[in-house]
C-alpha cells in the first residue's frame, strides 16, 4: 500500500515542477484533486486493494490531467464510476447528481464552470461569462428557493447512496449497481431532484410531500433542513413532516387535555361542597328496640 501512496504523491506532487499558468495550472490542480480522491478511496477500503477498478480509474484520471485539460476530461468520460459518483455529475445514469462542490470551486478559481450535461452526457467545462458593468440581479423568489433545496436534496441523495454502497460492500454484495437501481428510496430522492431541476416550486413541493423517507431519514430529524427552510422563508407546514415540528403538541390532543383538566377541577369543587355538608353532623346511632 505504501508504494501506491507514493505513486499518488507523485501524481499530486506538481509543486515540485516549474509553476504552470493558465489552463495547465487548472489541469494540474484537477490532477491533484483526483489524486486526493484516489488516496481517500484506498484508505477507506477495509482491505486496501490497488487492483480495484474504481481506484485505478481515479489514478488514471489524475495522470491524464497532467497532460492537459482535454486529456483529463477524455479520461473522465471513459470511466464508469460504477460504485461512486462522477465528480463532474452522474450523466446518463438517471441519477441527476450535480457536480462536486470542491470541483466547482477549483474551476471557478480559473474562470471556468462545469458545462451542461447536454445530449452527449459527457463531462465538459466552459468559461464563465465575463462580468459586465451592470451586474445581474441576484436570484430571488421561488428560483432561489428551488436552487437551495436542489443543493440540499442532492447532498442528501449522495450521502444515502454512499451509505448503501458501504453497507452492501460489507455484506459482500457483488452486484451493488443492481441493488441501487432497484432501491425505492433512492428513486424517491431522484424524483425530488428531477422535480427541483424543472424550477417549478409547486411541482417540487408535491414531489417532496409524496416521499416517505422511510429509511433515508425524514428531513429535519437530526439535520439542518428546517434551518434551511427558515433562511428561505418557507413555512415548515409546507411539508407533511413539518407539521409536528411546528406544533409539538397536536391541537386536538391539547384540547382534550384542557377539557380533562376542566372536568377534574369541577369534580374537585363538587367534592369540596359535599364535604362541607357532612361537616358538623353527628354520627349515626341506631334506635334501641
Amino acid at each position: 500500500m505504501s508504494n501506491e501512496l507514493n505513486r499518488i504523491r507523485e501524481l499530486s506532487g506538481l509543486q515540485q515542477e516549474a509553476p504552470a499558468s493558465g489552463d495547465q495550472a487548472l489541469a494540474n490542480e484537477l490532477s491533484m484533486y483526483f489524486a486526493k480522491l484516489a488516496k481517500e478511496m484506498l484508505q477507506n477500503m477495509q482491505r486496501p486493494n490497488t487492483n480495484d477498478l474504481e481506484y485505478e480509474e481515479f489514478v488514471n484520471i489524475a495522470q491524464a490531467f497532467k497532460g492537459g485539460i482535454q486529456a483529463g476530461l477524455d479520461e473522465v468520460n471513459l470511466s464508469r464510476f460504477e460504485f461512486s459518483s462522477n465528480p463532474f455529475g452522474d450523466f446518463g445514469r438517471s441519477i441527476n447528481d450535480g457536480p462536486d462542490e470542491e470541483l466547482v470551486k477549483i474551476l471557478a478559481k480559473y474562470g471556468y464552470r462545469p458545462g451542461p450535461d447536454g445530449d452527449n452526457d459527457e463531462a465538459t467545462i466552459v468559461k464563465q461569462q465575463e462580468e459586465t458593468a451592470v451586474q445581474e440581479a441576484p436570484a430571488v423568489g421561488d428560483q432561489a428557493k428551488v436552487q437551495a433545496l436542489l443543493t440540499w436534496f442532492t447532498n442528501k441523495y449522495n450521502e444515502y447512496k454512499q451509505a448503501l454502497i458501504n453497507q452492501e460492500k460489507e455484506n459482500g454484495n457483488k452486484n451493488i449497481q443492481a441493488y441501487l437501481d432497484n432501491n425505492d428510496e433512492l428513486g424517491e430522492l431522484e424524483d425530488i431532484i428531477s422535480s427541483l431541476k424543472t424550477g417549478n416550486m409547486q411541482q417540487a413541493i408535491d414531489s417532496i410531500n409524496n416521499a416517505k423517507f422511510e429509511f433515508s431519514g425524514i428531513p429535519g430529524d437530526g439535520d439542518d433542513f428546517f434551518q434551511v427552510l427558515s433562511k428561505l422563508g418557507i413555512p415548515k407546514k409546507t411539508f407533511w413532516f413539518g407539521e409536528s415540528a411546528a406544533q409539538p403538541i397536536n391541537s386536538s390532543v391539547d384540547d382534550t387535555i384542557q377539557r380533562a383538566r376542566a372536568q377534574i377541577e369541577t369534580l374537585e369543587s363538587a367534592l369540596k361542597e359535599d364535604y362541607k355538608k357532612f361537616q358538623g353532623m353527628k354520627p349515626y346511632k341506631p334506635k334501641k328496640k
